[in-house]
């Protein structure tokens, strides 16, 4: 199996879909989604780009080639690391009710996605 079917397998796991669920979202049969996934069937460009925009990675990543960009890699993270050091939006500083929603929001995304770190 290549690296390339490994990752998609991989990735769709994470995000709970299904070979039919991700196979619409890339318009691909159910039989073609099967054959990249178990490597009987290459991925055209096209479908390599659309695999990368579903989900949020990048091509290079998806091929399994270095990067020095850790972003193109989902990994786990605490909601601090996350948001960083969020001071203001729209020109106007964050209320502390405003930062504990986007606290929340982003640990229910997080944890939705099985990349939440718990702080130490």
């Amino acid at each position: 199996m290549s690296e390339l079917a490994r990752r998609i397998i991989d990735l769709r796991e994470r995000n709970n879909m299904t070979q039919v669920e991700l196979a619409k979202k890339i318009n691909l049969s159910k039989s073609k989604m099967s054959k990249i996934e178990s490597g009987d069937r290459r991925v055209t460009s096209d479908e390599l780009a659309a695999f990368a925009e579903v989900f949020g990675v990048s091509t290079d990543y998806l091929l399994g080639r270095p990067s020095n960009n850790n972003n193109n890699h989902p990994q786990a993270m605490t909601v601090k690391e996350a948001l960083g050091t969020i001071m203001s939006y729209d020109g106007k500083e964050v209320t502390d009710h405003d930062r504990k929603v986007m606290e929340e929001m982003m640990a229910a995304y997080l944890r939705n996605r099985g990349m939440l770190k718990e702080e130490a």
